[in-house]
């Protein structure tokens, strides 16, 4: 009927690890996923649909929004972050994986007003 099974088998064996007996058991869950879909529906904000191909973001804007997101979250702005700073937003970069997309060295450098070599040892240093 298509619904979904919990299955449980476990195999007896005597002192010579010979099976001897099984003990099967199945669980019918589909009560228990419409309980949990009732309440996921009365306390958890409706999904957002899925996005169409022609609304996803292109790689330049996933990255510019990585290099600004980790900026906001170290300090005012660009211009106005200290070498810490501008280190720690590198950092969040990098773990957000920004540094694996061609360019991205150079934007973010161009972002954070330094040198691409400025970036390499932020990251050297993480």
């Amino acid at each position: 009927e298509g619904r979904e099974l919990d299955s449980l088998s476990l195999m007896f064996r005597d002192s010579n690890g010979r099976a001897f007996a099984a003990l099967c058991a199945n669980a019918d869950r589909s009560r228990l996923l419409q309980l949990r879909s009732l309440i996921d529906g009365m306390f958890l904000p409706p999904e957002e649909p899925a996005a169409k191909p022609d609304e996803e973001a292109s790689v330049d804007a996933i990255m510019h929004r990585i290099i600004e997101e980790s900026i906001a979250a170290v300090g005012p702005g660009a211009g106005a972050l200290t070498k810490d700073e501008r280190a720690q937003a590198v950092r969040l970069m990098q773990d957000r994986g920004l540094f694996l997309v061609r360019s991205s060295v150079d934007t973010a450098a161009e972002r954070l007003g330094v040198t691409r070599h400025t970036i390499y040892n932020y990251l050297d240093k993480k």
